[in-house]
């Protein structure tokens, strides 16, 4: 889909046009394509960085977490019903992109668990907002510079977005190979649905740490008052009353 006169291109649309500058010697920095560069660079370098984005990011509790098994099993059946030697769950901060799980990653990033945002495709997935699909990274102009090619064997590339309830764009669910793969629209289909079941499991993270603290807010308000205070449950039988 093209982008509207008052919208910022699509990496799709950035795509075509790099192309276009490749068949017509057009030079990269002339002109209305160096505005676009700069436009498209600073509109998705501020997705990144922006704070609502971060603040839901953290609240996941997952960028410096252990593995968690629920997520793990969603990328195991990436790679199986894939056919792919790599899957991972991603979650992209202004700096960095943590492996909430992965599958099939050498070392030493399956040990490190991140890499720096000049390793990550899954950048370009926040950043968008949308799926970002690579048959061949070494001639893919938005990705063929970026350095999980020759370090982690990054070849060919199918990730969607994991999302909040608010629509923030955390990371993504993607499959990798390590040779040049023609992904099918079924392929597709599966790996998005998986990154639907990956984004419900974050926003359920969020909700019960959100749940947790507030019980904890209450709880310790609720032992230093010097009032007498009842709770009753659904049953109508008292469950919680302060010590006097």
């Amino acid at each position: 889909m093209a982008a509207g006169p008052g919208s910022p291109p699509t990496w799709n649309t950035l795509h075509d046009m790099l192309r276009r500058a490749e068949r017509t010697s057009q030079p990269a920095g002339d002109g209305p394509l160096l505005f676009t560069l700069h436009r498209v660079t600073d509109t998705f370098a501020k997705r990144l960085g922006d704070p609502t984005r971060l603040a839901a990011l953290r609240a996941t509790g997952l960028l410096d977490a252990p593995p968690q098994e629920a997520l793990d099993r969603l990328t195991r059946l990436a790679s199986h019903l894939l056919g792919v030697p790599i899957a991972l769950v991603t979650l992209v901060d202004e700096d960095r992109q943590r492996f909430a799980s992965h599958v099939g990653l050498g070392e030493p990033w399956s040990s490190s668990r991140e890499t720096p945002l000049s390793h990550s495709f899954c950048q370009h997935v926040v950043s968008t907002r949308a799926a970002l699909v690579v048959e061949d990274a070494r001639i893919n102009p938005l990705v063929a510079e970026n350095l999980a090619i020759p370090e982690l064997g990054v070849i060919s590339y199918a990730g969607m977005p994991l999302t909040g309830d608010g629509g923030e764009v955390f990371g993504s669910l993607c499959a990798i190979d390590v040779v040049p793969r023609r992904w099918t629209p079924a392929q597709l289909t599966v790996l998005g649905d998986l990154s639907h079941a990956a984004s419900a499991e974050l926003q359920l993270r969020i909700a019960s740490r959100l749940l947790g603290s507030r019980q904890r807010f209450l709880s310790d308000l609720l032992d230093h008052t010097s009032e007498l205070v009842c709770a009753t449950g659904a049953s109508g039988h008292m469950e919680y009353v302060t010590a006097p």
